[in-house]
């Protein structure tokens, strides 16, 4: 069975396991973890955490599939406008060296 320790050597490995953010793990072994890894955190973790990593989820905390995983999982709807991976189209003048 994995430990604490274990997880956030493998998900956050340039954090110390008492420094990291309770939610913060979780919304990495959401996106990232091994079915090892979601059994350990469905032991220690309420559905009300579940709900709130995703809630408070920033742009790239989550892959799109991950990201439609969990909704679905966890019976949340989704909208386009959630979409973390979606990315706004880069409008920057192209640049040309030619003299």
């Amino acid at each position: 069975m994995l430990t604490h320790k274990e997880i956030v050597e493998t998900l956050v490995w340039w954090k110390t396991p008492s420094t990291v953010d309770p939610i913060y793990l979780l919304q990495k072994i959401m996106n990232m973890g091994t079915w090892e890894m979601w059994l350990w955190a469905k032991r220690e973790y309420t559905s009300e955490d579940f709900n709130k990593a995703l809630d408070t989820a920033r742009k790239g905390d989550f892959s799109l599939k991950s990201w439609h995983y969990w909704h679905l999982i966890l019976g949340k709807k989704l909208t386009p406008l959630e979409d973390p991976a979606s990315e706004p189209v880069n409008t920057t003048v192209s640049f040309s060296f030619e003299t």
